[in-house]
């Protein structure tokens, strides 16, 4: 029997709402969960799993990587399901925050070793990532930010503050857009993995606490 898109997607839909229903819901009020304070890592974990499990968690992905490469509408329709149900853990459920969502239009960008190193753990949800591209100063407006890249050897120096970034306190990389200068050359707008900051290595860190409606932000500097 031949399925059609449509009713792919309809399936999708109904299997969704009934997770959301009997499974999403229920644990987030048998764990006190509250979208005004931070979510422990224990129930996204939870939450990317079970997803992953029933094929949401990164189904805007090719098949290749685990996803069922659900159109722009599909995604309309699971994101319009999600909201409604002002489930706490909404962005989990399909890896809008932090997940496969972020990276899903770049992978033809990255290198094999990126992939091995990066992607994948998102795709299994495994880590998380963010997308850090607006600023004090600047919003959607690529062209308007302040943060740089430098070359210096086989390495790039960044720097620069982001803010308004979701999935910040959860992301084990950012990528980060920054204006690349080099000696001679016209600036050019890039993108970087950067890593979260550790003792052992330089990376991002977590600047000022910003609270918005229902989702936590992040500054990063």
């Amino acid at each position: 029997m031949v399925t059609t898109q449509e009713e792919k997607l309809e399936v999708l839909q109904t299997k969704l709402q009934d997770f959301i229903q009997n499974e999403l819901l229920p644990y987030e009020q048998e764990h006190g969960l509250n979208a005004e304070e931070d979510i422990p890592m224990e129930a996204i974990k939870w939450a990317r799993t079970r997803s992953r499990e029933l094929g949401f968690y990164g189904i805007n992905l090719p098949e290749k990587y685990g996803g069922q490469d659900v159109s722009l509408k599909g995604l309309c329709m699971f994101k319009e399901e999600l909201a409604r149900s002002g489930a706490v853990l909404w962005g989990q459920v399909i890896g809008e925050i932090g997940g496969p969502l972020r990276i899903g239009q770049m992978l033809e960008s990255f290198t094999p070793e990126q992939i091995e190193k990066y992607v994948m753990p998102v795709v299994t949800g495994e880590a998380s990532c963010c997308f850090a591209l607006t600023e004090p100063n600047a919003g959607s407006d690529a062209f308007a930010i302040e943060t740089t890249a430098v070359k210096d050897g086989n390495d790039y120096i960044l720097n620069g503050k982001k803010h308004f970034i979701s999935a910040a306190p959860y992301a084990d990389f950012a990528i980060v857009i920054a204006k690349e200068t080099q000696q001679g050359e016209k600036e050019r707008i890039t993108a970087f993995l950067v890593d979260k900051k550790t003792p052992q290595h330089p990376g991002f860190e977590l600047g000022d606490i910003q609270v918005p409606y229902q989702e936590n932000a992040y500054m990063l500097n």
